[in-house]
């Protein structure tokens, strides 16, 4: 039997992969800066912000499915067919995005989807691990995934200038490490129950469905404004935009790696009626999302434009003014993003998909209404309040769900 870790030991192992894999991807876009500019990093923004909205909702939420299935009720085998399935779909559907546009780009928004159906495979393995507390496995693959894939893009890159064969040799080097060694999260041998998995198949599409369309809204709403700044500016505006938010997915990574490592306690919790605990670890991690949030937003005020001169240039140190806005904006999407994991434990799946169709409403009309007129800053404007309808949403639903469960708690037994 593999060993179980804690809480704290599965939060640092989460924390210091992820912060590693983001920084290897940090470092993807420098990458591309330099060896291309900020038009190829715009085109390579654009397929990013088309593809993973896609890809995530045809993720179906089993990742969260699946880490907050502690009675086992589901066969692994019918885990993995499910997601096989899924994945070819969501690729196929990026194929057809991808047709839309034509040269250089139609062949880069492929490639992205390539990389991203080959990581909708890894992260189910991730789910395996996260159910038995294993995260330090997933840290360790995101470290091996970032290290090679960074590596190979700058090589091929490099060498040839072609941004698309660069990505080709980035989803071989995650196919690697899912053959090698994120495979082995599954270790039992998979046997396919025609009548089990039919079974499973009506629960994964009634839970799934809402947590993909749910995650399809969160993943468009921050990214339609990329759409509508890249037809209104260009690659190489979109490539300014993106690369100096950037920055704030360093946090993200922090507040995702905290709420993966709370999702099977906090299920385990509410499975059990200990509302109590459940609650406490919640209000614990709120706190630390904010004060995470709080420190960005004093060291972009103090020292955002040495920061972006520094690392991206002298243009990206002429919109210094927009940063604090970026990290006002990623504030109210931690404390949003702890809500939304502190909901999926609960199996509160239903209301996340109509709630954060309001934040691609929100999200939609701000960018409309801002960015013609204010341009990049309306893209930062925008942000923030699409961050604040993800947060008001997730907090609405919780309160309901502390409302009855209280009353539950305060009854005899």
């Amino acid at each position: 039997m593999r060993k179980l870790l804690g809480l704290r030991q599965n939060a640092m192992w989460m924390m210091f992969g992820n912060t590693y894999y983001a920084v290897c991807q940090w470092l993807v876009l420098i990458v591309i800066a330099r060896f291309g500019g900020p038009s190829e990093v715009g085109e390579f923004a654009l397929a990013l912000s088309l593809i993973t909205p896609v890809m995530m909702f045809f993720n179906l939420g089993m990742r969260t499915i699946l880490a907050s299935d502690v009675a086992h009720e589901h066969g692994i085998s019918n885990y993995v067919l499910f997601r096989v399935a899924t994945a070819a779909l969501g690729f196929l559907v990026c194929i057809a995005i991808a047709a839309t546009y034509g040269g250089q780009t139609f062949w880069i928004i492929a490639a992205v989807g390539a990389s991203k159906t080959v990581e909708t495979l890894t992260d189910l393995c991730y789910g395996f691990n996260q159910r038995g507390m294993r995260l330090d496995r997933i840290s360790k693959s995101l470290m091996m995934r970032g290290t090679l894939s960074t590596i190979a893009l700058a090589i091929v890159y490099n060498q040839t200038s072609s941004l698309y064969l660069a990505l080709l040799c980035y989803t071989a080097s995650w196919i690697s490490v899912l053959l090698i060694f994120d495979r082995h999260a599954i270790n039992e041998k998979l046997k396919f129950d025609r009548v089990q998995f039919n079974a499973d198949l009506k629960l994964f599409l009634r839970n799934g469905v809402p947590l993909g369309i749910a995650a399809l809204m969160v993943n468009l709403s921050p990214n339609i404004p990329r759409y509508v700044l890249q037809h209104d500016a260009g690659n190489a505006e979109l490539g300014l935009f993106s690369g100096m938010a950037y920055f704030i997915t360093v946090g993200t990574v922090i507040i995702t790696a905290v709420g993966q490592s709370l999702v099977p306690i906090l299920a385990r919790f509410y499975s059990e009626g200990n509302y109590r605990a459940y609650y406490r670890y919640l209000i614990l991690a709120l706190i630390f999302a904010f004060g995470t949030g709080a420190l960005g937003v004093v060291a972009t005020l103090l020292i955002g434009e040495p920061v972006l001169k520094l690392f991206y240039g002298t243009e990206f140190a002429r919109h210094a003014d927009l940063f604090p806005l970026f990290a006002v904006a990623a504030t109210v999407a931690y404390i949003g993003n702890i809500l939304g994991f502190a909901i999926s434990s609960a199996k509160i799946f239903v209301g996340q998909a109509l709630a954060f169709t309001v934040s691609v409403l929100v999200s939609l009309i701000a960018s409309h209404m801002l960015i013609p007129h204010y341009g990049t800053a309306g893209a930062a404007y925008t942000l923030i309040l699409t961050s604040v309808s993800n947060s008001v949403v997730p907090t609405i639903l919780l309160a309901l769900s502390v409302s009855r469960n209280s009353r539950k708690a305060s009854l005899p037994r």
